[in-house]
C-alpha cells in the first residue's frame, strides 16, 4: 500500500477531561497526550522483562552489500 492510496483520518478534538479538568486549548489537549503516552511508555517498559536471546540472533547473513553515494546535484537557471 502506498503512501498515496491512504485514506487520511483527521479530526479536531475540541475538549478532553483529565481526572476533573476539561481541557478546551490545543497547548492543554497536546500536552495532555504527550504526558499520558510519555508516562505509560515508561511502566509498560519497566514490565517488559529482559531476554536471554541477543537481538542479533534475529538476523540473516546475506552475500550481498551496499553503499551510499553522494550525488552533487547543481541546478542551473538562465533568465532572459
Amino acid at each position: 500500500m502506498s503512501y498515496k492510496n491512504r485514506k487520511i483520518n483527521t479530526s479536531n478534538i475540541p475538549k478532553i477531561k483529565k481526572g476533573e479538568q476539561v481541557l478546551k486549548t490545543s497547548c492543554n489537549i497536546t500536552e495532555a497526550f504527550n504526558s499520558h503516552f510519555t508516562t505509560n511508555d515508561e511502566k509498560l517498559a519497566c514490565e517488559i522483562p529482559e531476554s536471554e536471546v541477543h537481538p542479533l540472533t534475529y538476523l540473516q547473513l546475506t552475500d550481498s552489500s551496499f553503499t551510499f553515494h553522494k550525488k552533487i546535484i547543481i541546478k542551473t537557471f538562465v533568465f532572459f
